[in-house]
């Protein structure tokens, strides 16, 4: 039999790799094991030629057009399928393509104080001091009169004692009457109610900041200004298997070759969405890449809706003789599970060092660094008060 040349074109299915890694490789695996299967079987040599990068996959289509090269394979989609003068083989790789988008991702920990209370619980909690300061007022002055302090005669001295309360502090007098301590004991329970949420919310928002709303559909995605990051030949699938979606989504496409930069970029920016096959996304996230700390995906499906199906095969020109063979040969190796069985083996080769078991039940990593804010505000307030005590101090003895 003569010698057949195969023209490698890019491959559509890469190794994804979390963050500053800077090995990248594709998934010749599959389609390298195929050719040289078919070509032992037809007892030929096979020889391999790599396509250039800035070639499109239209230009390879047309080399093997032409007779330059008899197949052309590398993650190539059945949408090409339509180009005179050329076939696929038989489809030996099927997937489903999804969008996916940066799960709800955590607050920055010193935001969590401007999300304590709402501004209407503020505002409640500031009219409940007024309120609270006017009443002292009124007790004092008109039910004992004769017997209270002069400092709850005033609203100003009022208001601090209710403001002192709150904080937990000692009031300068304590209520010498029945009435006034009576309202007195209701304002500490309250304030011991507040300051006691205030706290246990305040430490737990320093500590976990918790996670902020998701995107959860299309719509939302794109009223949040997301863009969808893809690799050529998955734009030109989605035009032409779901025209739905890709009038939708045409203005906010960017492409880019390597799926890799699209997948990092929506994990460090959380402002990119990406189109990709599912099986890739879900071997990176059991491989342990693009978790968190505690073992949390950082990148989710936008929805379940299938964006688009995926089906690889390879090109060969119409009425070439071995295009029969490959298609018969094709279709046995995929009946006998061998395709399965040698992407399996490729991936479990090369995620063989970073697989990592992840533990069904929610589990939480707890360690120094989540406590730093509480301890900058503790050492903060232990600054204050030693400058307080030292103006204090300095202006008391220039009084006296």
């Amino acid at each position: 039999m003569r010698d057949t040349a195969l023209y490698k074109g890019e491959s559509l299915y890469t190794i994804l790799e979390h963050e500053n890694i800077q090995r990248t490789r594709t998934l010749e695996y599959l389609d390298l094991h195929i050719w040289n299967f078919i070509a032992e079987s037809m007892n030929m040599i096979v020889g391999f030629a790599h396509g250039q990068e800035h070639d499109s996959v239209l230009e390879l289509l047309s080399k093997v057009f032409i007779g330059e090269f008899d197949a052309a394979f590398g993650g190539i989609t059945v949408v090409y399928s339509a180009i005179p003068g050329v076939t696929a083989t038989t489809p030996y790789l099927y997937d489903k393509t999804f969008i996916y988008v940066p799960c709800s991702f955590k607050y920055p920990k010193w935001n969590g104080m401007f999300r304590l209370f709402t501004f209407d619980m503020w505002i409640s909690l500031l009219c409940a001091m007024t309120v609270a300061s006017v009443m002292m007022k009124l007790i004092s002055r008109f039910v004992s009169h004769v017997s209270e302090s002069s400092v709850y005669h005033s609203f100003t001295s009022s208001l601090t004692n209710v403001w002192s309360v709150i904080l937990g502090a000692s009031v300068s007098v304590m209520p010498r009457t029945w009435a006034l301590r009576l309202f007195f004991l209701i304002w500490v329970c309250f304030s011991l109610a507040v300051n006691t949420v205030f706290q246990c919310f305040l430490t737990t928002f320093l500590v976990e900041p918790g996670y902020k709303h998701p995107v959860e559909s299309i719509d939302e995605m794109l009223e949040n200004g997301f863009k969808l990051c893809t690799h050529p030949a998955m734009k030109q699938s989605l035009k032409s298997f779901n025209s739905d979606l890709w009038s939708k989504l045409k203005d906010s496409i960017i492409e880019m070759s390597d799926i890799t930069s699209c997948v990092n970029m929506a994990v460090k920016y959380q402002n990119v969405s990406f189109l990709y096959n599912e099986f890739e996304i879900k071997t990176a996230l059991d491989a342990g890449n693009y978790r968190d700390e505690n073992g949390k995906p950082l990148i989710c499906k936008l929805s379940n809706e299938v964006s688009f199906q995926l089906t690889v095969a390879s090109y060969m020109a119409q009425g070439n003789p071995l295009l029969v063979r490959a298609n018969t040969l094709i279709s046995r190796i995929i009946e006998s599970g061998l395709s399965n069985e040698w992407i399996k083996r490729f991936l479990s080769e090369t995620y063989r060092d970073r697989m990592v078991d992840f533990v069904t039940e929610d589990f939480y990593s707890f360690n120094l660094g989540h406590i730093y804010p509480v301890f900058c505000f503790l050492i903060f307030g232990i600054i204050l008060a030693k400058v307080s005590f030292i103006v204090e101090l300095v202006s008391h003895c220039f009084t006296y």
